[in-house]
């Protein structure tokens, strides 16, 4: 009859036999199982994908981690691999937005490559410059837009 035989008992799952799927790399501890699409380390746990990361910090804190929560589960390292437990934190989302853009987390230029762009749009002020520039640098033209006026990479000089 199908339906009544017990399946295989879930898998109990500590810190530290999450933290042997990993090898070391520095002080970072790198995620050696499968990932997401988005490159982050995953794992089943109560029967659901979630991150290794919100699976540690509930086992070490109490408290779960989803994305609709205010609160999101970092690392201090930048590594999104890494899953090593003094490395995983939880900050606001506000927290780890800012800490992203002060830190240059979300180029997608270098510092010396914006400065470039924003050289070259001063030297060449014409019809069009802005999308010569998407053009030869593979971006949007809105994005040439953001650069040039200073409302991307404000931090870079």
């Amino acid at each position: 009859m199908a339906g009544n035989k017990p399946g295989p008992a879930r898998f109990n799952w500590t810190i530290q036999k999450i933290q042997e799927k990993g090898t070391p790399d520095g002080d970072c501890l790198i995620w050696t199982g499968a990932a997401g699409s988005g490159g982050y380390p995953m794992m089943r746990y109560g029967g659901q994908m979630r991150t290794v990361s919100s699976v540690l910090v509930e086992m070490r804190d109490g408290t779960v981690h989803t994305r609709e929560s205010p609160n999101k589960v970092t690392r201090t390292c930048g590594n999104k691999k890494c899953i090593a437990l003094d490395h995983t934190i939880v900050k606001t989302k506000s927290e780890v937005m800012y800490a992203a853009t002060q830190t240059g987390a979300t180029l997608r230029f270098t510092p010396d490559e914006i400065r470039a762009i924003r050289k070259e749009y001063d030297d060449n002020i014409y019809r069009g410059a802005q999308r010569d520039l998407s053009i030869k640098w593979k971006t949007p033209s809105r994005h040439i837009w953001c650069i040039v006026s200073r409302r991307l990479y404000k931090w870079v000089k």
